[in-house]
């Protein structure tokens, strides 16, 4: 029984705040929320243990879902959100030798550990950047792909957030993803603050962006791949 409640807690976690960055502070008027750190009763590591937690990768996937987005050696790719670093050494691994990952989130202490992660694992193609809850400072033009993981519900300034995303893909080939929790998934936050998949699209629509394809093998999250419309 204990088990089963840490397990429930875990998922509300990683559900409601895996990556953490690039989002809004208070509460916005539309679907979804914008609590940078939805346990703040919860210290950094404790929070960053709960991100890492190794039953995450049954269901997260990430060596999978990196593979078949396609990331490859020599690529640079952005993970906005990044939180404490699960995503990093699979990118790492994905682009190394010659690539490049940035990791970026606006939760400063949570950088400090996948700093720690970064040291202690030799990923030496992976940066990390504070970001702003509305602008994750990303260069222009520049990005093979960029990822926003479980965190796409967390933003309040989407238009603002999605432009600035939009303009640091690289020409033709650049590509966003979004991957985020189903409204009718067994783990993932309350159903008012998951934001539909159809709703994604249109949004990601709005701020000059198309659905390219779509992953289906998560069990618990649609995985949306766009890449930036033409004018």
């Amino acid at each position: 029984m204990k088990q089963s409640a840490a397990a429930a807690i875990v998922a509300l976690a990683l559900a409601t705040a895996c990556g953490g960055a690039s989002a809004g502070h208070g509460h916005g008027h539309h679907r979804g929320h914008g609590d940078r750190v939805p346990h703040p009763e919860l210290s950094a590591a404790q929070y960053a243990a709960m991100l890492d937690d190794p039953e995450r990768d049954a269901w997260q996937m990430p060596e999978r879902l990196v593979r078949e987005l396609g990331i490859s050696r020599g690529m640079t790719v952005a993970d906005l959100g990044c939180g404490s670093g699960y995503f990093l050494p699979y990118l790492h691994a994905a682009v190394a030798p010659d690539g490049h990952v940035l990791g970026e989130d606006i939760d400063a202490e949570l950088l400090a550990i996948a700093h720690q992660k970064i040291e202690q694992q030799g990923l030496t193609t992976v940066t990390l950047r504070e970001g702003l809850p509305a602008d994750p400072r990303l260069e222009a033009g520049r990005y093979d792909f960029v990822l926003l993981v479980d965190t796409y519900h967390h933003i309040l300034d989407r238009p603002t957030f999605l432009g600035h995303v939009r303009r640091s893909l690289r020409p033709q080939t650049g590509r966003f993803v979004v991957v985020d929790f189903r409204e009718d998934a067994t783990r993932g936050p309350p159903r008012q603050h998951r934001i539909p998949r159809a709703d994604v699209i249109r949004e990601l629509g709005q701020a000059g962006m198309r659905l390219d394809r779509e992953l289906t093998f998560l069990p618990h999250q649609f995985v949306l791949v766009f890449a930036a419309s033409s004018t």
